[in-house]
């Protein structure tokens, strides 16, 4: 009986909350289609590079002395991580952040 009810509520959710969805997806499939190559790719550099100097910056706020590049890129790399995937958004910062360094 608890197998059948479970099944039964699986089988609503997808008919009722997902099937919809689908006709929505084809519009949304379209619209990328006419996304500029060029322009994602710039986009992805430009992104890169802000990444890149803002390990930078870190670097001369902090001195060179205390850490590697790579290493203020790989912590850099991991705090925006967790602000992108803790609840609250950047709440974690001052914790996080200053505890890697």
């Amino acid at each position: 009986m608890r197998v059948l009810v479970t099944v039964t509520v699986l089988a609503a959710a997808v008919w009722f909350l997902m099937i919809p969805q689908f006709s929505d997806a084809e519009a949304s499939f379209a619209a990328i289609e006419q996304v500029s190559t060029t322009l994602v790719v710039a986009s992805f550099l430009l992104q890169a590079l802000s990444l890149g100097s803002y390990s930078v910056l870190t670097g001369v706020v902090l001195g060179w002395q205390r850490l590697k590049y790579r290493t203020l890129l790989r912590i850099d790399l991991s705090d925006l991580a967790v602000n992108h995937t803790v609840p609250g958004g950047g709440e974690p910062r001052p914790s996080f952040g200053p505890d890697v360094l």
